[in-house]
């Protein structure tokens, strides 16, 4: 059964201390995204944790919301690592083959001057 929410409208604004459903309600997420960013260490530690959950300054919140990574910039940088990991695995297996060919040509020579 879903909770009634006892205070309606936009309280928050006016708070300094936010517990999880504040915290969901300023992100726009729901109270389990909150404590799985948070055990996951993607949200700034509480200020306190009282017996009915973390509590958290809102500063601390907007000011983790100005800092933190926007998707879309993540995905590209993500792409261009790969890219360039890409390009340096190719890099090493042609180095890789010529360190082979060379090998093989010494065993050659070795196997010709017996």
């Amino acid at each position: 059964m879903p909770r009634r929410r006892i205070v309606e409208g936009d309280y928050t604004s006016s708070l300094i201390y936010l517990g999880t459903a504040e915290v969901a309600e300023l992100l726009g997420w729901d109270r389990r995204r909150v404590a799985a960013e948070r055990s996951k260490g993607r949200l700034p530690a509480p200020a306190f944790v009282l017996a009915a959950g973390p509590v958290w300054t809102r500063a601390a919140i907007e000011d983790w919301m100005g800092s933190a990574p926007n998707p879309e910039k993540v995905e590209d940088q993500l792409q261009r690592e790969i890219a360039l990991r890409r390009q340096l695995l190719r890099e090493l297996e042609q180095r890789l083959a010529r360190v082979h060919a060379a090998r093989r040509k010494q065993d050659r020579q070795k196997q010709a001057a017996s």
